[in-house]
């Protein structure tokens, strides 16, 4: 008998999943239709200078009237009427997504604090700062609504990108990642080595 535990392990797999194929563009329509409302939207608030409510009063707007038309239209047509009264968001859903949000960050927060501070990895400081620093650079040149149809566009044609072509693209950065990795230790041998070497005159007037 199937426990509550193992119910919303499967609901969760299943949420993941959708998520997956969407991203990985095995259900084409879905890809599209994201792809095709995350550029509408930018276009409507950033080309045509519109704002978030108005679009949103808009999105509503046209739900409403294909509720209305499909209520109506329906019997006409000989089918049954969808009934989607029940339709809600569970708690457990929303404490779920807010869950999901927070291990990601933490995640995130704790693996960068561990490469960073106990590992000390110089290749992975390197790569962090210039992803920041990058990341500053795009925000000066555009606006968050811009930045954030880069990342839904990345988002959506990146792993695609990357499954296709991911022998080539692990070949690429492996030779990169591994150049990079010899630069740093030769850059932490020279700086270490010029400062044991400042250190041992000063030893040795102390001494003497």
């Amino acid at each position: 008998m199937a426990t509550a535990a193992d119910t919303t392990a499967t609901a969760g797999r299943g949420r993941g999943d959708a998520v997956k194929e969407v991203l990985l563009w095995r259900r084409k329509e879905r890809s599209m239709a994201a792809l095709a409302a995350s550029t509408a939207a930018w276009a409507a608030m950033e080309v045509f200078g519109y704002t978030f409510l108005t679009v949103v009063s808009w999105v509503g707007i046209s739900a409403v009237v294909l509720l209305f038309l499909c209520g109506n239209l329906t019997p006409f047509l000989g089918r049954d009427i969808i009934d989607l009264s029940k339709l809600y968001i569970s708690e457990h859903t929303a404490v779920e997504s807010a869950n999901a949000v927070r291990i990601g960050l933490e995640d995130y927060l704790r693996r960068t604090i561990r490469i960073v501070v106990v590992d000390r990895d110089v290749l992975a400081f390197s790569g962090a700062v210039a992803a920041l620093g990058l990341l500053s650079l795009l925000a000066s040149c555009v606006d968050l609504l811009t930045l954030s149809y880069i990342g839904v566009l990345l988002s959506l044609t990146g792993p695609a990108v990357y499954l296709r072509h991911e022998e080539s693209i692990r070949g690429f950065t492996g030779g990169a990642m591994d150049r990079g990795r010899r630069f740093c230790e030769a850059f932490d041998e020279k700086v270490t080595g010029r400062l044991k070497n400042r250190k041992r005159p000063a030893k040795e007037k102390k001494s003497e």
